[in-house]
């Protein structure tokens, strides 16, 4: 099950960090770091209770972001010093939208072969 947890804190972390993309000191809520992701830095297992928290505040921000979000908004760059720089915020979000669709499959995934299965089917 480690995997699985492993695999939502991942998923977690991008959505978070593209949700604020437009935020020149983005950190991630405590206990996460914002050097999780680092290549060849293992980050430590969060506890189901964390993971769900990371998962409120995603949410909080999302409705945070779209509430205000205009055509302009969403079509503009962003800036080439961020790690994404010259691609518009729309692509950004439509991106991390795909890249939690294919995490959640593999979840899924694994936790149909473990014969567990999500509430919605």
């Amino acid at each position: 099950m480690t995997a699985v947890w492993r695999i939502a804190a991942h998923a977690l972390w991008f959505t978070d960090r593209d949700l604020g993309v437009l935020e020149a000191g983005w950190a991630p809520p405590e206990p996460f770091s914002v050097r999780d992701e680092e290549a060849y830095v293992v980050p430590p297992t969060y506890s189901r209770e964390q993971l769900f928290g990371y998962l409120d505040h995603c949410r909080r921000r999302a409705d945070e972001l779209f509430a205000d979000l205009t055509d302009a908004h969403a079509a503009a760059d962003l800036p080439e010093q961020h790690r994404n720089g010259g691609t518009s915020l729309a692509a950004i979000l439509v991106q991390g939208a795909m890249h939690l669709q294919l995490h959640s499959a593999q979840i899924r995934t694994f936790l149909r072969a473990q014969g567990i299965r999500c509430s919605d089917e």
